[in-house]
């Protein structure tokens, strides 16, 4: 009975289909011949060739390969020829897309042949031709032959592929393996035994698509020989997952076993998802402790990473590599053009390549753990015994003032998805401040030189280190301080001289910024004032000559006294008084004749200028020669050197008598 690809019982054939009486009484085969055979187009899929399906067919002999051969393929044209060199029917009703004879068997199989022994096979060209071909075949040895029977009609030529096939290499492969639920990137492994049931030595390699592998990848095989083919199934997401285990043999007959396994997310989790660390000080470490359960029956495997998937990973990889590449590409076009210049440099170009190579390797080998320059995570990567769990330590040290946030991703076995763990902590920078925050200087005398002292205290628990930020405003570059930067320890105090002197008058708030390493804000000082200028009077009000006579010398005097804390460099002057010295009348009129329109010096001052130290007085005398005859009503005024002209006066009387 013949029997399909399956095993299973088709029909009994018996017969040949449109043999004549005539030729069945001169010719007898043995070779059963199926009925009605099917035509099938090239796109029709073919059936998947499993192991069992392989063995069986490698089993059947010529005879069972052709009752089992149910179907049959339009031939391969290879010539169309012109019907008129033949016949008088020119034309044809028959598609020129078919054939107008159809071959069956389409493809001719000698199959378990022996040597020098003739095996046949029967074609039947399928049209109103009732006489069937006889194709035999008398191999030499036991190997695989290829021909084509090249067939002839009216119209066209076409071919029938004769193929005789030889021994074959099995492989007992199960056509389908099945894993048991697992953990999600857990790693399970089937272990199968197969043996060469062949007929001839097994050259084959196997490949699987992820997330299946297997090893080894290829092998050789004698026959009756064993071999163990590990399977492993390594899913990255929950679900089922179906794919095909390729086996290939060097034959080239594709072999697929069906691969099914499923996948869950397990029972591993993080106790919590966020962690506030208390604060901490710049330089310093505080910790937390986490813990990872692992409550499954495999080893947990864990590493910690800053990517949220394994996506984003991939991509900052790629960007690194990218990378690489750019800049290689730029290192290797700078490199060529210094060879123009130097072409023995060429042999060196091996050396950038290897370098870049090396890089780019490194890249590809790198874990992508988590990696902060505030929190560490340790361990960062480890493997967590079943039913078990792993203290996490996650360490903080701030190297700013401010809240930091974080957030770490635990890649684990039995997750798809990565477990987020958010960390936050706030650095503290050193804590310091002023013994005062405004400083009242109150009036100071231009010029003068004063000396303050402000302390500045280390309140807090690591060591400050502080520098004076420059102030460019007028009144602020009157300041010098020291020491202008220094470092307090804890608790320490630290006295801190200011100095002021200034050639400026006016009002002044002042406000200096001292930046410490660490602090996110500046430390402040104000300082506030007013310089004056010096302080000084005459003892009287008023200088009274009286009534002069024309000509004659009057004196008076007064005295001046500072009462300032600082030197006064004085001049005295009488605002509109006569540019020639004179000191009698007829020195007067002399002068008045011979300089014109001169007009004479009335007033004498002893002495008219010198300096006068702070807390004294000087007598000033001032001699009046009158040389107009009129009412004097002038002031005696006194400049200041660097201060100003005029910066106090005092009335002058005087009246001319004849």
């Amino acid at each position: 009975m013949p029997i399909g690809p399956y095993g299973e019982i088709i029909g009994t054939t018996n017969c040949l289909d449109g043999v004549s009486d005539a030729v069945l009484k001169t010719y007898r085969t043995k070779v059963n011949v199926p009925k009605n055979p099917k035509v099938v187009s090239d796109d029709e899929p073919k059936h998947k060739l499993t192991p069992s399906v392989f063995m069986f067919q490698m089993s059947m002999d010529t005879e069972k390969k052709l009752s089992n051969t149910r179907d049959m393929r339009r031939p391969q044209k290879v010539e169309l020829l012109d019907m008129a060199e033949t016949t008088h029917q020119r034309f044809s009703h028959v598609s020129i897309d078919e054939p107008l004879f159809q071959p069956f068997p389409s493809e001719i199989f000698f199959q378990r042949c022996e040597p020098f022994k003739t095996h046949e096979v029967p074609l039947i060209l399928r049209n109103n031709d009732k006489v069937p071909r006889l194709v035999k075949f008398t191999p030499e040895d036991k190997r695989d032959y290829i021909h084509e029977l090249v067939c002839i009609t009216e119209r066209e030529k076409f071919i029938v592929p004769v193929t005789a096939i030889g021994s074959r290499a099995m492989l007992d492969f199960p056509d389908n393996v099945n894993f048991e639920v697992c953990p999600v990137k857990h790693t399970s492994t089937k272990t199968l035994l197969v043996r060469n049931v062949g007929e001839r030595e097994a050259k084959f390699t196997l490949s699987a698509e992820k997330p299946f592998s297997v090893k080894p990848s290829n092998g050789i095989l004698p026959v009756n020989e064993s071999l163990q083919i590990s399977i492993d199934f390594t899913p990255t997401k929950t679900g089922d997952h179906y794919s095909d285990l390729e086996l290939c043999y060097d034959t080239g007959e594709t072999i697929l076993i069906e691969l099914h396994g499923a996948s869950q997310d397990a029972n591993v989790r993080l106790d919590k998802s966020s962690v506030r660390i208390e604060n901490t000080y710049i330089g310093m470490a505080k910790q937390r402790t986490v813990t990872l359960t692992n409550r499954t029956n495999v080893i947990a495997h864990f590493r910690w990473s800053e990517f949220a998937t394994q996506s984003s990973e991939d991509m900052q990889r790629s960007r690194f590599i990218g990378d690489l590449t750019d800049s290689e590409k730029m290192e290797t076009d700078r490199f060529l053009e210094e060879c123009i210049t130097d072409p023995s440099l060429r042999d060196k170009m091996s050396i950038i390549n290897r370098t870049f190579q090396n890089r780019r390797r490194n890249v590809a080998d790198n874990k992508m753990l988590f990696s902060d320059d505030v929190v560490k995570i340790d361990p960062a990567e480890g493997d967590i015994w079943p039913n078990s769990s792993a203290e996490i330590t996650v360490i903080f040290k701030p190297d700013k003032a401010e809240v930091y946030n974080r957030t770490a991703f635990c890649d684990v076995t039995g997750r798809e998805s990565r477990l987020p763990l958010k960390v936050t902590g706030l650095g503290i920078g050193p804590k310091v401040q002023f013994s005062c925050d405004v400083l009242d200087m109150g009036n100071i005398f231009v010029g003068s030189t004063h000396v303050y002292e402000i302390v500045m205290a280390n309140k807090g628990d690591i060591d400050a280190i502080y520098t004076l930020i420059p102030s460019k405003t007028m009144f602020g570059k009157c300041f010098s301080f020291n020491p202008a930067e220094s470092i307090l320890m804890p608790e320490a105090h630290q006295a801190i001289q200011v100095m002021f002197s200034s050639q400026t008058l006016g009002n002044f708030e002042e406000e200096f910024e001292f930046q410490v390493d660490g602090a996110p804000e500046k430390v402040k000082v104000k300082f506030i004032g007013c310089v004056i200028g010096p302080t000084f009077h005459f003892n009287v009000n008023k200088i009274k000559f009286g009534t002069v006579s024309y000509g004659f010398l009057n004196s008076l005097q007064c005295t001046l006294s500072n009462t300032a804390l600082v030197p006064m460099t004085f001049n005295l002057r009488v605002p509109g008084d006569g540019l020639a010295e004179s000191s009698s009348a007829s020195e007067m009129e002399s002068t008045f004749s011979e300089a014109g329109s001169l007009i004479p010096k009335e007033f004498e001052i002893t002495p008219s200028r010198g300096t006068l130290m702070p807390q004294s007085d000087i007598k000033i005398e001032i001699d009046l020669c009158s040389t107009s005859l009129k009412k004097y009503d002038s002031s005696l005024v006194v400049d200041v050197e660097g201060v100003g002209e005029e910066w106090l006066s005092i009335p002058i009387e005087a009246k001319y008598r004849n």
